[in-house]
Order: structure tokens, then sequence, then C-alpha cells
């Protein structure tokens, strides 16, 4: 966006800009939630970062520009409007941790993509790459997507669209240094490898944890089951008890619904079964959902349970994550209201 085009400025942004707009994905953004998220935002970029003028409100952060902060519209209807110069890494990251902890949400207009709750995922023009990596993406069937920065806001793990399928897809970083250290691109099956069908598909995932940032850690491997606990899954040849909590993933509401009773529901991995096929057994029998999930996660930690026979037995701790369900309104009112231990799996 050029200087002509700035909404409503109070201040002069030199260069081109960047507009976003936070919502509320449960309550309308009220002028008492809006000066929440100004005190917020000074409780990160200091007190004397904010000044306010006639139509809204100019942070600054160190020695950088200035970026705009505005409360637009009344009712369900109203939002916050924000405008940064386009590259200011600083800008954003200040607002949008601001929003993370208000648990807010931030649309960035130039795409029309709701940006991942977390503010180290980011937009690669607020990283500014050089000639050579611009050129790589242009030799290559992709489009740099997003970048995963480290708490020191330093790059770990880039993520590209592909221009045909718009599918996601994790690069693997020592290829992408060699590519640009020898100034050439060359197709090859261990350089990438999908994690999402599009970009809102990304953030969704990304925000319930099934994104890996960590290339080779599902190089070549199921990414169905993101397993935090390092417990080995593979050719499980004991009883492992697990607790599976429940999600829908909303892709067309953009939000994640609380399915489950969460951990009242216990059940095991039957002999012969695989983690997976245990999950989709529970779904099929117990909350009554067809076809299959998009994805789980194990939890880090691993707890134990003395099983009929008073042995130890090891106990996961999951959470699942469906696309929309198929539940009628009798199922969903029962999946919501909880469940009894399933004893007659504790043997």
């Amino acid at each position: 966006m050029d200087d002509d085009n700035q909404p409503d400025s109070i201040v002069t942004i030199k260069g081109p800009t960047e507009t976003y707009t936070i919502t509320s994905p449960k309550t309308p953004v009220t002028r008492e939630l809006f000066l929440d998220f100004l005190a917020e935002i000074r409780s990160i970029a200091g007190p004397d970062a904010v000044s306010e003028y006639d139509r809204g409100y100019a942070i600054t952060i160190r020695d950088g520009q200035p970026f705009i902060v505005i409360h637009r519209g009344s009712g369900d209807m109203a939002n916050i409007k924000i405008m940064t110069a386009r590259s200011d890494y600083h800008a954003v990251y200040t607002f949008r941790a601001a929003a993370w902890y208000m648990k807010l949400d931030v649309k960035h207009d130039g795409t029309s993509l709701r940006l991942p709750k977390n503010p180290h995922l980011i937009l690669p023009f607020l990283l500014v790459k050089s000639a050579e990596f611009l050129a790589i993406m242009e030799s290559s069937v992709y489009n740099l997507a997003f970048i995963a920065t480290s708490n020191r806001h330093q790059p770990h793990a880039y993520y590209l669209k592909h221009r045909q399928t718009n599918e996601i897809v994790i690069a693997n970083p020592g290829l992408l240094d060699f590519y640009l250290k020898h100034g050439i691109y060359e197709a090859n099956d261990e350089f990438a490898y999908k994690v999402a069908d599009n970009p809102a598909d990304f953030v969704l995932k990304l925000d319930a944890g099934l994104i890996p940032e960590i290339f080779y850690e599902y190089f070549g491997r199921s990414q169905k089951i993101i397993n935090q606990s390092q417990f080995p899954l593979h050719n499980i040849k004991r009883k492992v008890f697990f607790t599976p909590y429940v999600y829908e993933l909303d892709a067309p509401n953009d939000n994640l619904n609380r399915l489950s009773g969460g951990g009242m529901l216990a059940d095991k991995v039957r002999p012969g079964e695989t983690l997976d096929a245990s999950i989709r057994r529970v779904l099929r029998e117990e909350l009554k959902v067809s076809g299959d999930y998009i994805g789980a996660i194990v939890e880090p930690s691993v707890s134990f349970d003395r099983d009929r026979e008073n042995k130890l037995t090891p106990h996961l701790t999951l959470h699942v994550y469906l696309r929309q369900t198929d539940l009628n309104d009798n199922d969903r009112k029962s999946a919501q209201r909880g469940w009894s231990s399933l004893t007659k799996d504790k043997d």
C-alpha cells in the first residue's frame, strides 16, 4: 500500500505499508477491549511508546517508525485496524504478541488470511530475503509462504507454497543453504514435503500443533500422529492406555471447538492394533464419528496406571483433531456431556 492510500492516517509512515485487522472470535471489540489491547502493547513496548491522536494511536518501537492503531465500528462489527511499514518486523511482532496474549485474531488484509496465533510464525516480507534466495524460489515451483522464527527472531524453518496446487511444504534447510551457496536449484525429493493443503489449512493445523518445524523429524514418515513424548509408538506389542481429548477443526468458522469430555474417556491399544487404529475405533464406537481424523498429538509426559493384574502400564494423553463431524444434535450433546472411565478396557 502506498502512502496516498493510508486510511485515516494520524502519522506518516514512510514507504510501502501493510494493514491488518484484529477481531475477537467470541465477543465484539468494544472500546474497553481496545484499551486493554493498547495496555498490553504498552506492557511489551513500554509506557512511553504509545501516543494518542484524534483518530487513533501511534506506537513507536525503539528507534523505528511508528505504527498506527485505530478502533473502528461498534457492536458486532467493531474491529481494530493496524498499519505498519511493510517490513517492520518488530512492530508486527509487538501487536501480534499482544493479540496472542488476549486471544484475538489477526488477519493480514493484503491476503485476507488469518495469521497463526504464534507471532513467531511470520509472513515472508517481514524478513527481506536476498536476490539469490528469490532467484532460487523463481527457479523452483514454490513461493516462500511462511517463516518460523526463534525467540531471538532468527529464521529456523521455511514453509513454501506450490505455485500450481497451493499446497504448503516444509523446506529442507540444508538443501536450501546448498542451493544458496552455489546459486543453483535442482529438483530433489529431499527438498520438501507436504504439511498442509493450502495456507488456511496450514494456519489451522499450526495453531493445533500439527505442523512439524524440524524437517527430518517427519521426513519420509507419517505426520498424522505428532509424538511429543518420544514414547515408541511403532509396532506396539504391550498394553498401553490412552486418554483422548477430541476437537473439531472447524475450517469454515476458522477456529477449534472442544468436542469431547476429554479426561473421562479412556481406552487402550488392543492386541494387533496400532495407535492410529485405536483412535479411529474410539471415534467410531464411542463418539459415533464416521470417517478419519486429521491428526493427533501425543503429549510429552507419559503417566502410569495399574491394570487389573496390578501391572504398571504406560498411559498416553492425546489431542485428536477432526474435520467438521457429521454428528447429529443428540450425538453432539452426548459427546459434550462426558463419560465414565471405560473399565472394560482396563484389563
